[in-house]
């Protein structure tokens, strides 16, 4: 996928039911496609090991515009809604906004990023001056 789509993989999550990659690409469009490539490769993979057919990813990806590729940035964000699980004793779960922020970094960042995609219905919220807007888009 990165060297037929020109794709970089700055970095990367593994958790019990999804993965999360932090890449970057001079055009948006490649990342859709790379991995969309990916998704089938993945299928046929496992699908030859395990004699099943169909696909491995039940879901779409969903992407999350970080600041300036920021990887600390999005460590960080990562971090305090696990972190803040875990000291309040919960049960860990995949939370919806792990996943389906539309854009992590500083407040006036998200919020520049929101008025130019045009999205009036999303909140921006804050925690330990790292900001990510969600909602419905």
């Amino acid at each position: 996928m990165q060297k037929r789509y020109r794709i970089d993989v700055l970095d990367y999550i593994v958790t019990s039911n999804h993965v999360h990659l932090l890449l970057t690409a001079s055009k948006g469009k490649r990342i859709s496609e790379g991995l969309r490539y990916l998704n089938g490769r993945v299928a046929q993979f496992y699908n030859l090991q395990t004699g099943k057919s169909g696909g491995f990813w039940g879901d779409r990806f969903h992407s999350t515009l970080i600041q300036d590729g920021d990887i600390e940035q999005f460590r960080k964000w990562h971090r305090l809604t696990l972190d803040g699980m875990l000291k309040q004793g919960k049960k860990l779960q995949r939370e919806t906004y792990w996943s389906k922020a539309y854009a992590v970094g500083d407040k006036e960042w998200v919020k520049t990023k929101l008025q130019h995609a045009g999205i009036k219905r999303m909140s921006v919220l804050t925690a330990e001056k790292t900001s990510y807007a969600i909602g419905v888009i």
